[in-house]
């Protein structure tokens, strides 16, 4: 899924595998790695590629179908503290999806 996800992202994004190396500070070959292999970089370059590509890393490591959450975290953070040890990992990506989904429908007018 790593692998799968990165790729999408830079190319969405327009870039070569050398730029985003560079962005890591990394040869070309070893950011391959990532995308061909699905080599998890440590948790710098993971910090790096989430804010590189504007998106959670929950969301480069597959474990939700946001790219990122526009709430601010802690009120993310309380939501799933609530349900902590009352759902399971689909319920927790169901209130997810809910909190985007009351985001999306209240939103504020700009």
């Amino acid at each position: 899924m790593f692998a799968e996800r990165l790729k999408k992202l830079r190319t969405e994004k327009g870039k070569s595998q050398r730029e985003v190396a560079e962005v890591l500070g990394l040869e070309t070959s070893s950011y391959g790695k990532y995308e061909v292999s699905g080599v998890m970089p440590p948790a710098d370059k993971l910090e790096i590629l989430a804010d590189y590509f504007d998106v959670s890393i929950d969301y480069l490591l597959g474990r939700t179908e946001y790219k990122n959450y526009d709430l601010p975290d802690d009120v993310i953070t309380v939501a799933l503290h609530r349900a902590d040890g009352e759902l399971n990992e689909e319920g927790k990506e169901e209130l997810l999806k809910y909190i985007d989904y009351l985001r999306e429908r209240y939103k504020k007018d700009s």
